[in-house]
């Protein structure tokens, strides 16, 4: 977490977090944490989100424009992926293609092999993209709204759309597959 000097208009290490991310590239790259064992310790201190720290009032606006409010947020594993792939902590910054140095708060050894460890995790693989859905996100469920999905069958042949709250909201809103024959 660095912060912006707007005096010097450079960017400075802020001490009061860089402690929380040398444990996380630390604790991560011993081997003995997966990212989300990594994530749920993080939860477990005392250093708040950026969302958490930043807010004055207690709502942020996320990049969809929905107002939320901070009261129950939490570190999540994509966001500490992204702590420990960012260049900027041992010292690089990219900007419009502009490179720029910044003070290191991590050593390159660490880094690459926090990377490595991250390139074997399977979850953030490049999926194989057998198919093409040519409606992928643009079709949406009239029931709940959500983004409807490509979904291919197990015969490799026949194939549909699902409303996306059918895998991982709480929200199931029951709608049935849109098969591909029905939208010709």
């Amino acid at each position: 977490f660095p912060s912006h000097d707007k005096v010097t208009d450079k960017i400075v290490i802020d001490e009061t977090e860089a402690p929380f991310i040398v444990e996380m590239f630390t604790k991560y790259a011993t081997g003995e944490y997966s990212l989300a064992s990594l994530t749920k310790y993080a939860n477990t201190l005392s250093y708040p989100t950026r969302y958490k720290k930043n807010s004055e009032k207690g709502y942020f606006i996320t990049s969809s424009g929905y107002t939320k409010s901070t009261e129950n947020l939490k570190w999540n594993v994509s966001v500490i992926k992204g702590i420990l792939s960012n260049t900027i902590y041992i010292g690089e910054t990219n900007f419009q293609e502009i490179k720029k140095e910044v003070p290191a708060i991590i050593d390159k050894e660490t880094f690459n092999k926090v990377q490595e460890k991250i390139s074997l995790n399977p979850r953030f693989k490049e999926k194989s993209r057998n198919f093409t859905h040519l409606l992928q996100k643009k079709v949406f469920c009239g029931h709940c709204g959500y983004m409807m999905y490509g979904h291919i069958q197990t015969n490799g042949k026949d194939g549909s759309y699902l409303c996306s709250s059918y895998s991982g909201s709480k929200v199931k809103c029951g709608n049935a597959a849109l098969n591909y024959q029905k939208l010709s």
